[in-house]
């Protein structure tokens, strides 16, 4: 995993799992530490990834930066976030804690 991904990646997996690759997800279409839809992990296999994995939240969320120019934007569809943004402001927030507790370091 890249480092500049890592506060992001661990955001996303913290608020979808609590960084438990066992967790047991709400709805069936969930699986995994990154909470993916079914089809990612499918996306992720292909690459040669292993599907729970922080290297799939990785793989997963920079094929979304891509497809939508944006990471606000990827961070809104892997979420799934439409119109009710707390789950990506949170990650954000997370996000933006993890990379200040690395400056600390």
């Amino acid at each position: 995993m890249s480092p500049k991904n890592r506060p992001m990646v661990l955001a996303i997996a913290y608020t979808e799992s609590s960084l438990d690759y066992s967790v047991k997800h709400p709805t069936d279409d969930l699986s995994g530490v990154g909470g993916f839809k079914k089809h990612w992990a499918v996306h992720c296999k292909k690459l040669g990834i292993t599907p729970n994995s922080l290297q799939c939240i990785e793989s997963v969320y920079l094929t979304l930066v891509e497809e939508t120019g944006s990471e606000y934007k990827a961070l809104c569809k892997y979420k799934g976030a439409i119109e009710n943004l707390t789950s990506v402001r949170r990650t954000l927030k997370i996000k933006a804690f993890i990379q200040r507790r690395i400056h600390e370091l």
